[in-house]
C-alpha cells in the first residue's frame, strides 16, 4: 500500500492511557493492519503515527484527548473526538479492554463520524483560564479547610483563636481571562 492510499483510506483507532494508549489501523476494507501500544507522549505520537499521515485518527474525550488532538491536527491528520457517553457499543461493552476499545473506536469511525457523536475541545487559552480557576478554586477551598480543622482543635483545648483577615488575590488571579481579549 503506497503512502497516498494510507493517507485517504487509513482509520485510527486511539485508546488513551495514562502512561501508554492502544492504537488500531484499519485499511479501507476495515482490516486490521496494525496494533500497537503507544507511549503517550508527544515524541510517541509524532513517531509511531508518521506514516500515516493525513488519516483519519478517532479517539475518546479524556484527560490527554485535547493535546493529543491539537498534535494530530497541527501535523494534518483528520481528528474526530468521541463523546463517550453517547458511544454505547464501547461504554457498556462487557468486552473492556484497551484493544478491544481501540478497535472499536477506528471502526465506528471508519464507518460514520455521526454515530461518535464528535465535540470540539476548548482552545489552549481558554484551558489555560480553566485550569487557573480550578486551581483558585482548591486553594481557596484547602485553606478554608486548614482554617476549620486548627480551629477545631484549638477548641478542643479550650482556646478560641481570633477571626483571620481574608488577604484578597490580585485580580489577574481570581479572573485571568480580565486582562486577555475576552475583557474586550
Amino acid at each position: 500500500m503506497d503512502r497516498s492510499t494510507k493517507q485517504v483510506d487509513v482509520t485510527i483507532g486511539l485508546d488513551l492511557g495514562d502512561r501508554r494508549s492502544q492504537a488500531a489501523v484499519l485499511d479501507a476494507g476495515g482490516v486490521l493492519i496494525e496494533e500497537r501500544s503507544v507511549a503517550t507522549t508527544k515524541e510517541g505520537m509524532a513517531e509511531v503515527f508518521g506514516q500515516y499521515g493525513g488519516c483519519r485518527i478517532v479517539m475518546e474525550v479524556g484527560t490527554h484527548s485535547p493535546w493529543v488532538s491539537r498534535l494530530f491536527k497541527e501535523r494534518g491528520f483528520e481528528v474526530i473526538v468521541a463523546n463517550p457517553r453517547q458511544v454505547r457499543l464501547i461504554a457498556a461493552s462487557q468486552r473492556k479492554t484497551d484493544r478491544y476499545d481501540a478497535q472499536m473506536l477506528a471502526r465506528l469511525g471508519r464507518l460514520d463520524p455521526a454515530l461518535l457523536a464528535p465535540v470540539q475541545h476548548r482552545g489552549v487559552e481558554a484551558q489555560q483560564h480553566r485550569a487557573m480557576m480550578q486551581a483558585r478554586d482548591g486553594l481557596v477551598r484547602c485553606r478554608t479547610l486548614l482554617i476549620n480543622q486548627v480551629r477545631g482543635l484549638t477548641k478542643a483545648l479550650g482556646v478560641r483563636l481570633p477571626r483571620s483577615g481574608r488577604v484578597p488575590l490580585p485580580a489577574k488571579c481570581v479572573r485571568p481571562w480580565a486582562t486577555s481579549r475576552f475583557s474586550e
